[in-house]
């Protein structure tokens, strides 16, 4: 329905929903509208420390920021209230800009991309891993690595599905491909965000590794036809995204001829050239370099994952 995209694109109703769904597969959240010492205030009474700065209807990060203290939030504040308007425009949205500002979930993050039927039945691709910036020295929360397919304990991937139904139960979401944002904590699994698409990378991760032709799915479950989900590992797959360590102007992408013979290597588009500009993801920036890796040999990967990471380097003027 009309009611369900918008709940599923506009972070705050989307939280709402999750709420008086269930409230124990969401974080506390509030939103703000200014950076007064007031709104500081209150937010830190409501929400707590460490906590997130999400604008709503913006995807891939952008402007998500992790605040520790009162300063720190209000600073943080002042300068997406500043960019917001500007970044809403580039990735043409048409909705008002608004701050949610949420819980920090501490634990491992993971996504799940779905298919839901004309009556509400869902068919589930499999659990992808996704390891943050943040989680390897960086200060964003973009996925730098999103890893396909998985050792987990039995009954883990089960786990994720439930939750992920009940996220996608409390949207309405229907005769659609949905994407579920997952934290996996000591508390269990919790609900990051839903977006009524096809996740990033997706559709390649998952061709590469079980044959699943994401794409045509799509359009299957849309004409209420069953998707099509072989289970049979054909082996390894790893999508990365890279930005400049600095903001600045891009001068020149060094080790994309050593990549690019990397046996693993599926897939390498580069986002940028020379003189465009390069910004952090929390700034409203997107990546400079996509790369998906695929093998049979899952130590051949990894070796050649590290290889690249060693050979890659942005730099700017």
């Amino acid at each position: 329905t009309t009611e369900s995209l918008l709940w599923s694109s506009d972070k705050l109703l989307m939280r709402k929903r999750l709420y008086n769904y269930n409230k124990n597969i969401a974080p506390i959240h509030t939103t703000v509208t200014d950076y007064e010492d007031n709104t500081i205030n209150t937010v830190a009474k409501k929400v707590g420390f460490p906590l997130i700065i999400k604008p709503t209807g913006l995807a891939a990060s952008r402007l998500v920021t992790m605040c520790f203290d009162k300063e720190d939030l209000q600073k943080t504040l002042k300068k997406v209230f500043k960019v917001i308007n500007k970044v809403y425009k580039e990735t043409e949205g048409n909705w008002e800009p608004k701050v949610l500002v949420e819980q920090f979930m501490d634990g491992s993050m993971f996504s799940i991309d779905a298919y839901v039927d004309a009556i509400g039945k869902t068919y589930f691709c499999p659990l992808v891993k996704v390891i943050t910036s943040k989680e390897v020295g960086g200060e964003d929360f973009y996925g730098y690595k999103r890893i396909t397919p998985l050792k987990l304990k039995p009954g883990t991937e089960e786990e994720a599905q439930d939750v992920a139904n009940q996220a996608i139960k409390a949207l309405g979401l229907k005769n659609t491909t949905a994407h579920i944002e997952m934290m996996r904590t000591e508390e269990g699994w919790k609900i990051i965000e839903v977006g009524a698409r096809i996740g990033g990378f997706r559709h390649d991760l998952h061709k590469l590794t079980f044959g699943i032709d994401h794409h045509m799915n799509d359009i299957l479950i849309r004409l209420g036809r069953k998707p099509i989900i072989p289970k049979k590992i054909k082996g390894y797959a790893i999508a990365m995204q890279f930005f400049a360590q600095k903001e600045g102007t891009l001068l020149k992408i060094h080790g994309l001829r050593k990549t690019k013979k990397l046996p693993s290597i599926s897939k390498l588009i580069v986002n940028k050239t020379q003189n465009d500009k390069c910004t952090f993801a929390r700034n409203g920036g997107t990546s400079v370099i996509n790369v998906t890796l695929f093998n049979k040999d899952r130590s051949q990967l990894l070796a050649d994952v590290r290889k690249m990471e060693k050979v890659i380097r942005i730099e700017l003027k």
